[in-house]
């Protein structure tokens, strides 16, 4: 359920969720769908908000794709999302669960308290923020299990590292790294395995030709283009574009993201240090399809990194 009115809270900040059923777009929703709500139904009557309004949002509604996408209860438009993380996994429970409405007033007035962005990709905190990495928090931090399943929150300043040292590489070696075919010759191995002639045998010799020197690579990762780099990166740029297009970027143990949103925006900041022009959010969904792949053993962990993508 914290889950759920974390993720609420982003879609509430967007302007996504209880739009004008008027309106052709998705804007100009309310900044505080929930309190607003709370406030004018539920704070001081006997409605109990939970069974009465967040239980269709949840399950009926964010879960449900629906013709017009009108909420009912609010008479505006409320979108439908595919990720997951409002699939009702137990029918039989619905209108089981009583949480007092105080507990709502509580929460709401908790929340307000911070400013929910959607930008995750600072390492510093420039104020008191919530972004979508507290999904991860949620997911890692608050689920019982998750520490016996090796679930562990990572910093960002580790997850950076990790990424950055992990395209540094990358662009090196496709950089720097030629790969030359050799032959030589096996040696008779009569009797051994079936062997009775000598064979030729391909070899792959690795000579590190240095195109641009790693360092140049790194700052260029880490800091954008130096001024005593650009000639040199200006003149591989186009090679570097190629390499930043075709990398993949598979997390066998994906958890709630971070890596694979760690290197999203370490190849974008790449893309972008080579053009300016870019259009950022082609570009970051460009990315997402064709660059960046996760699996999990916990179906849970790849519902919120999709949504931390979304």
């Amino acid at each position: 359920m914290l889950g759920r009115i974390v993720f609420i809270y982003f879609l509430q900040k967007k302007g996504w969720i209880g739009v004008s059923k008027d309106s052709n777009d998705w804007v100009g929703g309310s900044t505080r769908f929930l309190l607003e709500h709370f406030n004018n139904s539920y704070k001081n009557n006997t409605n109990i908000f939970y069974l009465d309004f967040l239980e269709p949002l949840f399950y009926d509604t964010l879960n449900r794709k629906r013709e017009s996408n009108i909420f009912s209860l609010t008479d505006s438009k409320v979108p439908f999302l595919n990720g997951g993380l409002f699939e009702e996994e137990d029918m039989e429970k619905r209108s089981t669960l009583f949480y007092p409405n105080e507990l709502f007033k509580n929460l709401f007035e908790y929340f307000d308290q911070y400013n929910f962005t959607i930008i995750e990709d600072s390492v510093e905190e420039q104020e008191v923020a919530i972004d979508p990495e507290m999904l991860g928090h949620i997911f890692e931090n608050l689920l019982e299990d998750n520490k016996d399943k090796g679930t562990f929150y990572t910093p960002k300043e580790i997850v950076k590292y990790m990424c950055q040292e992990a395209l540094i590489n990358y662009l090196d070696t496709r950089l720097n790294i030629q790969h030359v075919e050799i032959s030589k010759e096996k040696p008779k191995q009569e009797g051994l395995f079936g062997i009775s002639e000598p064979q030729q045998m391909a070899l792959t010799k690795e000579e590190y030709k240095e195109n641009i020197p790693k360092d140049i690579i790194s700052n260029f990762i880490k800091y954008g283009q130096k001024e005593d780099d650009k000639k040199l990166i200006k003149k591989h740029a186009k090679k570097i574009e190629q390499l930043l297009d075709d990398v993949k970027i598979l997390d066998p143990s994906i958890g709630s993201g971070a890596f694979p949103m760690g290197m999203l925006h370490e190849i974008f900041d790449a893309k972008l240090n080579l053009d300016w022009t870019l259009d950022k959010a082609e570009t970051k969904r460009k990315i997402i399809e064709n660059s960046i792949y996760g699996v999990d053993i916990e179906k849970g962990a790849v519902d919120i990194a999709m949504l931390r993508f979304w």
